[in-house]
């Protein structure tokens, strides 16, 4: 039984009818459905069945932050119970609830100084897994903080997260060291970036009125890398010269950076270079220190659709999935607007042009452009619902309480609980669901021109890169190819087992007739050649191996 099929009882209705309890839906349904698997009613809750609950979860090995968010949620929802005597048992209040136990001393007075409750989370976490490792305070090591970062609660965390984690314990764990409770420092610090040099500034602020920040801040960084290297290897912008870029283009490679980064990079210091040569800065010609040669040949993805089959099941389970996330992810898919332009949607994004046009407009998002973008009646009503549960005076319309980054981390989560299962090959992201709907739209024989501007793109190949033409749409247009010849040529046989076009037997007359009728000199016979290739195409396409 799924957790999205459990009816939760009345109590926990009124619970999340709360604005401010709606998003613990899915913990308390998680926990009801826990609960129906083992035959309990809350009447006869006992701590002991909370407990044994945490333990099931922990051995679904979840993600750190997952576990520690669902038990504080689902804390809230017992506590608000206990408040209105629906448990057996007293429920402490939500701070200390999501840890066994209390703090040790050393640690209540740390939380207690003034700025530092909102560690509190981090420093019971680490507390709860040495009182699980059996290790005193006087007995902790850097090898056990590593172990501890490395998997604290469930799965392991990737590197991003370890030094995150570390970076928000990296308060408390001093504090300890200075007060002699630990024999050891640990201070990983914040990476002071290498300083720009005045001309770099200088190139880097004549941008700042034509291009966004996150781009001016991109260049930035990818001018500081020079700078960097170049202060490693002595080399001074006065002596820059053919074979010390050679050196750099060498160590980009060497550090295995994606071909578009290389490029993107190359080409912006290029540019630098050609501002840096226009004031008398550099003497050195930046064509000659940089050459088009020295691009890297970019890689030619193919679009990444979802499966057909898969992609129906999400789209289902999107809907049986009772939550904002859900409804998001399949207005997302319907419209196939960006996951930046769908956790910035304004309450008022609904448009309509008449009683059965409707339309959602997008907000401007990466590249910096407004459109509109029509509504089917099911992703109309997604929205509508959206709109209901939006708060009044929201600034956005999914979520507004919570940050959009946070946001967009549930969203993928959800995502990926509604894949678990399926057969989809490559990872599965938000951003497929984009290349999914121009793929259909594709398919369904809308044109490029209206695709592009649903999409919000400037220019056609930005769009043949998020549609595939499915096999299906091959064939069909083969035989929409082979009517049209036939009726230029006038030689239409008909199938005498079905009455359609039999498209090998027309391909067989055409190269005929061109071999009767017309001029016997190269270009026809590559016509011929290219008539062949094709008549052997549609056999392999189309016709059993048995029945050619």
């Amino acid at each position: 039984m799924r957790s999205d099929a459990i009816r939760l009882p009345g109590v926990a209705e009124s619970f999340l009818a709360h604005s401010e309890w709606r998003w613990c839906r899915q913990a308390v349904r998680i926990f009801h459905r826990w609960m129906a698997d083992h035959h309990l009613v809350l009447a006869d809750l006992t701590p002991a069945h909370v407990e044994g609950f945490w333990e099931s979860q922990r051995a679904r090995g979840l993600a750190f932050s997952t576990y520690h968010a669902r038990r504080c949620r689902l804390h809230k929802y017992l506590y608000w119970l206990g408040e209105r005597g629906h448990l057996r048992f007293v429920v402490e209040p939500p701070r200390l609830w999501h840890m066994r136990g209390k703090l040790p001393e050393p640690a209540e007075r740390f939380v207690g100084l003034r700025g530092n409750q909102r560690l509190e989370p981090m420093v019971r976490n680490l507390h709860d897994w040495m009182a699980r490792k059996r290790i005193e305070l006087g007995d902790l090591t850097p090898a056990h903080l590593e172990a501890f970062l490395r998997k604290p609660i469930g799965g392991e965390r990737g590197k991003s997260s370890r030094e995150t984690l570390h970076r928000n314990l990296e308060p408390y764990l001093l504090w300890l060291h200075d007060e002699g409770l630990v024999r050891f420092r640990t201070f990983r610090g914040v990476h002071e970036p290498f300083p720009l040099p005045e001309p770099a500034c200088a190139f880097v602020d004549t941008l700042r009125p034509v291009k966004r920040r996150t781009t001016v801040d991109g260049i930035a960084g990818d001018l500081r890398d020079l700078h960097a290297w170049l202060a490693a290897q002595g080399v001074g912008l006065a002596d820059l010269d053919r074979p010390a870029t050679e050196r750099w283009l060498k160590s980009l490679a060497d550090r295995s950076l994606a071909p578009t980064t290389r490029s993107g990079r190359i080409f912006q210091v290029r540019r630098y270079l050609g501002w840096l040569f226009e004031r008398g800065t550099v003497d050195a010609d930046p064509d000659d220190l940089l050459r088009r040669t020295d691009l890297p040949k970019i890689p030619s993805y193919l679009p990444r659709p979802f499966p057909v089959e898969a992609d129906r099941v999400m789209q289902r389970r999107f809907l049986e999935v009772d939550s904002l996330c859900g409804q998001a992810l399949f207005l997302m898919r319907r419209t196939g607007i960006r996951i930046g332009e769908l956790v910035r949607l304004e309450p008022s994004c609904l448009q309509r042009a008449s009683a059965h046009d409707t339309f959602v407009k997008v907000p401007l998002g990466k590249l910096d452009n407004e459109r509109l973008v029509p509504l089917d009646p099911e992703a109309r009503q997604i929205l509508e619902s959206l709109q209901r549960r939006c708060p009044p005076g929201a600034p956005y319309l999914i979520e507004p309480d919570i940050a959009r980054s946070t946001l967009m981390q549930r969203l993928g989560a959800t995502l990926r609980h509604a894949a678990d299962g399926l057969d989809i090959p490559g990872p599965v992201v938000s951003h497929r669901l984009r290349h999914t709907y121009a793929t259909e739209l594709l398919n369904a024989g809308m044109s490029l021109v209206a695709i592009m501007r649903l999409l919000g793109h400037r220019s056609f190949r930005m769009t043949m890169r998020y549609a595939a033409i499915t096999q299906d749409t091959v064939v069909k247009d083969y035989y929409a190819a082979m009517a049209r010849i036939g009726a230029q040529y006038d030689v239409t046989p008909r199938s005498s087992a079905h009455g359609e076009p039999d498209p090998r037997r027309m391909l067989s007359n055409t190269i005929s007739w061109l071999r009767n009728n017309a001029p016997q000199d190269a270009r026809t016979q590559r016509l011929i050649k290219r008539l062949y290739k094709l008549r052997d195409d549609i056999e392999t396409l189309a016709y059993p191996a048995d029945d050619r």
